[in-house]
């Protein structure tokens, strides 16, 4: 009973966040080798993909991302778990947040996984930030050992 409910919890949650905190994308773009490659795996199995990259759009910080939910057994749980976990990530570069709640990020197929996600189009947002001028790193933020998948 208290896994069903969690089911739910999850599933509201889900929906939530592809409506009311989504932000607004601002164009898409095909993912190429250039986008960097984030992912995690639940203890048990399954887990996410991600693709994303910055881009300098008239001096201004722009993300593009896109995403799958690696399946086996019980994903549409770990689908939603990682709903929950994409809203809590923060985009960083050179250590410093640019942009918190990467739920924006467009999701696919699971079947596109061997092909790195080459192809597929990632959604992109504005953060109303510069653009770097130097070199730098980016990358994605999530906090470690904070989520727990039950049962």
């Amino acid at each position: 009973m208290l896994r069903t409910w969690i089911l739910i919890f999850f599933t509201a949650l889900a929906l939530m966040a592809t409506s009311a905190d989504a932000k607004k994308i601002t164009r898409t773009v095909v993912v190429d080798e250039t986008f960097a490659e984030f992912g995690f795996n639940w203890d048990s199995s399954g887990g996410m993909y991600m693709r994303f990259r910055p881009f300098n759009v008239d001096g201004q910080l722009e993300i593009c991302a896109v995403y799958l939910d690696e399946q086996g057994p019980g994903w549409l749980k770990r689908a939603n778990l990682n709903i929950v976990v994409l809203k809590k990530a923060a985009f960083v570069i050179d250590g410093k947040t640019m942009m918190r709640n990467l739920s924006f990020a467009d999701t696919v197929s699971s079947d596109l996984k061997e092909s790195k996600l080459i192809g597929q189009r990632a959604n992109c947002v504005a953060t109303r930030k510069p653009f770097p001028t130097n070199q730098f790193q980016y990358g994605i933020k999530v906090r470690d050992g904070r989520y727990q998948e039950d049962g």
